[in-house]
């Protein structure tokens, strides 16, 4: 009943938030308020978290070069440097940017590191695969603008190339993802406005959505990927191949 509850408060609170503008900026401030530890270098230090360690031992070992999205700062591109790729990496926080490129200067260890507006994808060239950042995936708005955003990585990477990513997962049936969406919605029809809340999304904090497994299928196979896998373990997260 908690979880229903909570979802009615967000799903009162998404029906006024209905823009793809507002939804990005509630995200960015949560993360410019809480986002300490990525500023912090004993986290950047730490490594590949356990599952993540999982994949790139498997898939990205023989790889030579690698894309990481929503790079925050630096985690994921210094682990990666460290075992001999090279990384190009961007971040859509300017902050973020300059404390990884001053943590990989640290370490002696080159990267490219560039800030882009959120969604956005620079270009970065032709690599062998693709890491899309922790959990940052959820944060786009909208299963169109997140196969967009898949679709612009794709172009930067060869065939057969490895994608990684990351989020929260859901069962299809579960009730407070569709509570969320049936009051978001029918405040927004009220208000008159033309967007409409996908069943999954959800507010904690920051916008996410939080996909089914057949979700993230379809939507790495629009933008030109092969699901290979979904895992729940540890963080949710699912491995594809650039087709």
């Amino acid at each position: 009943m908690g979880r229903v509850l909570s979802g009615i408060y967000v799903g009162l609170f998404l029906g006024f938030i209905d823009t793809r503008e507002n939804l990005n900026a509630v995200t960015q401030r949560q993360y410019s308020r809480d986002g300490i530890r990525y500023l912090d270098d004993d986290f950047n230090r730490s490594g590949l978290k356990y599952w993540e360690r999982g994949v790139v031992d498997r898939y990205y070992t023989n790889l030579g070069s690698v894309i990481v999205s929503s790079s925050g700062g630096g985690r994921e591109v210094l682990a990666l440097a460290l075992r001999g790729l090279c990384v190009s990496a961007f971040e859509c926080e300017e902050k973020f940017v300059r404390f990884s490129r001053a943590l990989l200067a640290k370490a002696r260890v080159q990267a490219n590191v560039v800030v882009a507006a959120a969604e956005e994808v620079p270009s970065l060239g032709l690599h062998d695969g693709i890491i899309v950042g922790w959990g940052s995936y959820m944060h786009i708005p909208g299963a169109q603008a997140r196969i967009a955003f898949l679709r612009r990585l794709r172009a930067q990477v060869v065939n057969g190339g490895p994608i990684l990513v990351s989020c929260e997962l859901r069962k299809p049936e579960g009730r407070r993802s569709r509570v969320i969406a049936t009051i978001a919605n029918g405040i927004r029809r009220l208000r008159g406005s033309q967007s409409r809340l996908e069943v999954g999304d959800d507010l904690q904090g920051y916008y996410k959505h939080v996909f089914t497994e057949e979700e993230l299928r379809r939507e790495l196979s629009e933008a030109g990927f092969r699901l290979e896998w979904c895992s729940e373990k540890n963080y949710g997260h699912a491995v594809g191949f650039a087709v």
